[in-house]
């Protein structure tokens, strides 16, 4: 599984030989000559997904150079929105409902969380997915207020989590917030994850020196993984 981040709160993701973008944010939408090559190659992922409304998680713009061929998998709430804006293969995450792309398996699981989307000038929704192929399973989550709602064991196959937006502590929904630093080992082992990726960015240098003295003192570095804006990484 080789996983790319680009642009804050965005994800270029190889899986099994498919590839596919979360929260898709192009810098210079407009201007193809402008886009990193990592980016380029993501306009041309098998299919994109979104994990909630707003500018940091869909930006229409963004989907300028995407083949109307290409599928966009969006939270049940935008499914009159959307496609009134794009013309691509619009699918919707119905909670616990799945389908297919090539060695894929896609599942959604609404989360019940909302915020605020001026986009949708509502609270828009925020999903969490499964994606699972033979031998590995990949789990993506936007804001999310309890872990326990995406809370599996056993998986049985090489399993990494992904959570750009993260979690907060109780009933207590930090929107937009990095996952705590002291929560994220617990978030490991609750997830029963080989991998977590938490937010990461080059400018939480600060969240980010915290997450590694920890996972260095309990001598689980090589689970928790940080992956910056530019950076690609193998799993």
């Amino acid at each position: 599984m080789k996983i790319c981040k680009f642009n804050d709160g965005s994800w270029f993701v190889i899986m099994s030989g498919t590839s596919f973008v979360i929260d898709a944010v192009f810098s210079s939408a407009k201007v193809w000559e402008q886009l990193s090559e990592t980016e380029c190659e993501a306009h041309t992922a098998t299919f994109f997904l979104v994990t909630q409304g707003g500018k940091k998680h869909f930006d229409v713009s963004s989907y300028k150079y995407v083949p109307l061929d290409k599928t966009i998998l969006i939270p049940p709430d935008f499914s009159k929105k959307v496609p009134k804006f794009l013309k691509h293969d619009i699918r919707v995450a119905n909670p616990d409902e799945s389908f297919e792309v090539g060695p894929l398996k896609i599942t959604s699981l609404n989360t019940q969380t909302s915020l605020f989307d001026p986009f949708l000038i509502k609270k828009a929704q925020s999903v969490c997915y499964f994606i699972e192929s033979e031998t590995e399973l990949l789990i993506i989550s936007g804001v999310i207020d309890s872990i326990d709602k995406i809370e599996r064991k056993n998986w049985g196959k090489k399993s990494v989590a992904i959570l750009p937006f993260g979690l907060s502590e109780g009933s207590s929904l930090l929107s937009d917030a990095v996952l705590p630093a002291k929560n994220i080992l617990d978030t490991q082992a609750k997830l029963a994850v080989d991998f977590l990726i938490p937010f990461s960015d080059n400018k939480g240098n600060v969240v980010n020196n915290t997450i590694l003295t920890l996972t260095r003192e309990q001598m689980c570095e090589n689970k928790i993984k940080l992956v910056e804006t530019g950076q690609c990484m193998e799993l």
